[in-house]
Parts: structure tokens; sequence; C-alpha cells
């Protein structure tokens, strides 16, 4: 049985500026994920523009044009009420951020190519022009990641990094993952070198044009690590020949699309202390009463619990939602 799949051309929403990952909310109805289109700039990027006028004191609303694309503001507070939105100095690595509490707001993380988040509100975000959007979904932990996936980082081992973060931090299971990979640079238009084949260890074309297929090479690194080939979908977009839709590098853009991915908020999902999102640690129920829970308390007050059952037992997530209902580790001292 042949378990290449194509994702079938989303629809774009033209009031929104986003293509959404098909399939996706409906088959995931508590997250949101796409990427924005080529647009026109919107007339206003101020932080009330946003929906994030409640960020709080100090908030860098410069970080709306500077570092977010400016025209994709717009689309990605009509997708979602998004409390936070996370993007990082991309490197074309193979690093990838663990993100538990994120305060309101814009936030540029550290060097990274990679995001794994299982807190509500907050949207992750990366820019593109050529390279693949690598989307994420566990939902049996409801957690999400998103890839960027250069050449470089792909033979680093982005996706990889990606699919262990969220097993390492969330207990995610490789087989029961969701991959996407989204509009990119096509096989019939990205033409590289003989180093790039040797970097991403795959066998080079014969003659003078050499071209690569990089979401191909990225289903196949999903697939090897684990994750299930009926599971991994590839959006036939391109960014270069798809008739102007999205950026691209190499057709001259110096502009940039974003790809987005978030949980949206429940209500009595948790509440927010000192600006961070997270739960109360009167909310935990019987964790409270858990050998393996631990009161934290953050340098300005925020306090939160963990759990570090973890320690002895590497198979339990560093992250588990609390209450730990199924969790019977309370009968036990550690």
């Amino acid at each position: 049985m042949d378990f290449t799949m194509r994702a079938k051309l989303a629809t774009p929403d033209p009031s929104l500026g986003t293509t959404p990952v098909p399939g996706w909310n409906a088959t995931f109805p508590w997250l949101r994920a796409g990427i924005t289109r080529r647009a026109p700039p919107q007339p206003t990027t101020s932080p009330e523009a946003a929906g994030l006028a409640a960020a709080g004191p100090g908030f860098p609303s410069e970080w709306a044009g500077r570092w977010i694309p400016a025209e994709s503001v717009h689309a990605l507070n009509a997708d979602g009420p998004w409390r936070s939105v996370v993007r990082s100095r991309q490197v074309h690595g193979a690093r990838v951020r663990v993100h538990a509490f994120v305060r309101r707001g814009f936030h540029l993380a550290g060097d990274c190519d990679g995001h794994v988040t299982r807190a509500s509100g907050v949207l992750l975000a990366v820019t593109l022009a050529d390279c693949v959007p690598v989307f994420v979904a566990d939902p049996a932990s409801r957690a999400v990641a998103l890839l960027h996936a250069g050449w470089r980082g792909v033979a680093e081992g982005v996706v990889e990094s990606g699919i262990a973060a969220m097993a390492d931090a969330f207990g995610s299971d490789p087989a029961r993952l969701s991959v996407h990979a989204g509009p990119a640079i096509c096989g019939q238009c990205y033409e590289v070198g003989p180093d790039v084949f040797e970097a991403l260890g795959v066998p080079q074309q014969s003659g003078r044009s050499c071209r690569l297929d990089l979401r191909a090479v990225v289903r196949r690194r999903a697939t090897k690590a684990g994750v299930l080939g009926v599971n991994v979908t590839t959006s036939t977009e391109c960014t270069l020949c798809g008739g102007g839709r999205y950026f691209s590098h190499r057709g001259g853009d110096r502009r940039r699309h974003l790809a987005f991915v978030g949980i949206l908020p429940r209500e009595g999902d948790g509440v927010e202390q000192e600006g961070r999102v997270g739960r109360s640690p009167d909310s935990v129920g019987l964790c409270r009463r858990c050998a393996w829970s631990r009161k934290v308390e953050a340098r300005r007050g925020s306090v939160f619990r963990l759990c570090l059952r973890h320690r002895k037992d590497p198979s339990f997530p560093k992250y588990p939602p609390l209450p730990v209902v199924r969790c019977r580790g309370f009968a036990a001292k550690p």
C-alpha cells in the first residue's frame, strides 16, 4: 500500500489572508495551524490592532513590524484569540525550544529553528520564503510543534529534533503524531549543488541540473523518526511557481510569509499568574498530595507546580497536564 499522501490544495480564506493546514481544523478542533499569504500591509499594526492590548506595560509594539511581518498581524489575530506569539531568530540549525510558560505579548526566543508547546493561547510562528514549514500535532497530549526546515536545518536534523523534543517534554509517541510539510519551493524549481545532496544523504541526480524535493526529504526523515507514513501529508503548493501566493527568496522577494500553529484557549483551561500562561497551584487536585509534586516559585513571585516523576521514570513526561488523574504516583514515595 502506498502511504505517500499529498494534501489537497487548501482553500484560502480571503478575509483572513491565511491558508490553513488542510483538514486540521476539522481533525484537531483544539488548534489552529496555517500560513499567511502575500498581502498588502494592514493600515494599522499596533498591539491593539493585533488583539494584544492587554500585553501589559513595556510591550514592544514595534515587533509587529520588525519581528512579525506587518501584513501577517491582522491575519493572526483573526485566526484565534492569542495571548502570546513566539518566534525566534532562525539560524538554519536543528535547535528546538520547548515553551512551557509564556508571558503575554510578542516574544523573540533565542536562536533556534523549532518550537514546541502545550500551553493554550500561545501561537508559535516561523518566517519563510522558500523553506519548508513543518507542522506537528499530538492529539494524545494536545501538544504542537512548528519547525523551520531549510536544507541546512534538515541536514542538521531539525525534523528529528522536533519529534524528540515532543517525546521528551510531553511523552509524545511518534507513531501517534500528525506531520504536515507546508508550502515551499517545489522539486521542479529547487536547483541545488552536489554538496546539498551530500549533506542530506540523498542520491544525486544525473545531469547538469540537480533538482531537490526538500519536502520529500522531510517526509522520509519524519517516517524514519517513527511517524507513520499515513500520518504525514505534504502540500503541493510551490512558493516560486505557485502564482505569487507566497514570498520566494529565489523569486527575488525580500519579505517573508509566516507559518503558525497554536492551541486555542478553552474555558476553564487554567489561569494566568503574573502574566504567565499556566495553571493555578490550587487547581492541581490529586497532585497537591503527590510525593512527586513540587511547588516552584519564580523570581517575581509567581507560583506553579511541577511533576518530578520523570527523574526516575524516563517514560513519564516532564510537563504532564495537572492534575495527572490516571497517575498513581501519589501512592508511592520517590
